[in-house]
């Protein structure tokens, strides 16, 4: 990615906590606009401003697809009231297996992304994202019991 131009930081485990420091703040600050974590790591980050969390891997823990980690992970996105959007890159009929009991433990559905068409899964990415900042307004404009 840094070849390709874009602006990114890293935190990870191995990594001693000054180094994982100044990540965060490159990244909380703009500077980086790209944060890439570790599982671990990314426990407990509150950065309000993430808008995109992407699985490169399906969480898993000592017995199996894991749930609480994938609603861990993509709960990193959208925060004070804000929209965003996971994205789960599938590459194999184990991370499909995965993936698959996920949503079934978590009784949810996620919408596949065309991989031989980016304008269509840009498309389709935007419409999310406009269908759940209605869903917020709305839910926000609903007087509460």
């Amino acid at each position: 990615m840094l070849a390709a131009g874009h602006s990114v930081a890293r935190v990870s485990g191995d990594m001693i906590p000054a180094e994982r420091d100044a990540a965060l703040k490159a990244f909380i600050a703009g500077k980086a606009k790209v944060l890439i974590g570790t599982n671990a790591v990314s426990r407990g980050l509150d950065i309000d401003t993430v808008t995109h969390v992407i699985n490169y891997d399906i969480p898993v823990d000592k017995d199996g697809p894991s749930k609480a980690h994938y609603t861990h992970r993509v709960g990193r996105t959208g925060r004070v009231n804000r929209t965003g959007i996971a994205v789960n890159l599938v590459y194999d009929n184990e991370s499909r297996n995965a993936l698959d009991k996920i949503k079934a433990n978590l009784n949810i559905t996620i919408d596949p992304l065309p991989i031989d068409d980016p304008d269509e899964a840009e498309r389709i990415f935007k419409k999310a994202l406009k269908e759940k900042k209605a869903a917020k307004k709305e839910a926000a404009a609903e007087p509460s019991s």
